[in-house]
């Protein structure tokens, strides 16, 4: 009876519907079920993670095959390698973020069971996602509270941080909706990791800092510029949220001051991320507007481009 439920909510949640990210999608082979960067592109884990998670037209039946995929791939420490096409085959290269990789992982994973509420998916991989968390995410936890990058680069990123604090935070509330006995455990990390995520911010440049250890200027689309938006655009809070709203007000300003604008060509991720930013957050400066315009009308140039206008549209809840 469970399975025929299960069934019947991925039919009504969008089963078998059109596909918008279907031109990237490995049909066959045995990376059946990922999604390219480009349609002759090799795969990156990363990537194909934020564009399921941000293009909720997906069917959730594919978001589970690229899930299963992604997870079958994963070696005993939690660590995955991209995929760049040779010939016919995929070659392994190594990645460069293994925090960022986990991160957006469990939220993709966390997003499938609210979108599908496929209870019996999340069942039999939940252990594994925790351990993902725990090995990837919190064992690499740095004494300023920020995660490193991964064990062969210690730099904490914020992009990095802000995605490692969005992963844990809807772990945990998946967690405490099923009544799991670790939600205690994980939700000890969230809001530590905000408060350290804040300490990034520079006063007296009235911007994060992109990197612990790397200096805030140049204003460059990336990734300095590109940096600025993520705190507010996925709702990182700290142990004082009107500070947190202060930070995101000054931080659009110094976007609009500082900031070259977006190129829609050479800058399509940074102008949509910002653009989808803009967007869910206003009031906007005639400068947020223009931009908000010219990512409507840019001509995606790849997966995590056509998954960013495609959330234009149809807007995660």
């Amino acid at each position: 009876m469970r399975t025929v439920l299960c069934l019947l909510l991925l039919t009504c949640l969008g089963a078998g519907s059109v596909d918008p990210l279907g031109a990237y999608r490995v049909a066959d082979g045995p990376f059946a079920g990922a999604y390219r960067m480009a349609p002759t592109g090799g795969i990156n884990w990363y990537f194909l993670n934020v564009s399921l998670y941000w293009d909720t037209e997906v069917p959730v039946e594919n978001v589970r095959d690229a899930l299963d995929l992604e997870l079958r791939l994963r070696d005993p420490v939690g660590q995955i390698w991209d995929e760049d096409p040779n010939n016919t085959q995929f070659v392994a290269i190594g990645t460069d973020s293994d925090d960022a990789y986990a991160a957006t992982l469990i939220s993709l994973a966390v997003d499938y069971r609210r979108r599908s509420h496929d209870e019996g998916w999340w069942n039999a991989n939940v252990t594994a996602l925790k351990a993902i968390a725990h090995k990837r995410i919190l064992e690499e936890i740095a004494p300023n509270g920020l995660t490193r990058a991964s064990f062969r680069n210690p730099t904490a990123y914020l992009m990095d941080n802000v995605e490692v604090y969005v992963g844990l935070r809807d772990l945990v509330v998946a967690l405490h909706e099923t009544k799991d006995p670790d939600a205690a455990y994980f939700g000890r990390f969230v809001l530590p990791l905000g408060n350290a995520i804040a300490g990034l911010y520079d006063p007296a440049a009235r911007a994060y800092r992109w990197s612990n250890i790397d200096p805030l200027p140049p204003y460059t689309a990336y990734p300095t510029c590109a940096a600025q938006t993520f705190p507010e655009l996925y709702g990182v809070r700290s142990s004082n949220p009107a500070q947190d709203a202060e930070r995101a007000r000054i931080v659009r300003q110094t976007i609009g001051q500082r900031c070259p604008p977006f190129d829609p060509v050479r800058n399509q991720h940074e102008l949509l991320m910002f653009a989808l930013d803009v967007e869910r957050f206003g009031p906007r400066t005639p400068r947020e507007n223009h931009e908000l315009a010219v990512a409507r009308g840019a001509k995606p140039i790849d997966l995590l481009s056509v998954a960013f206008e495609n959330a234009l549209v149809n807007p995660r809840p």
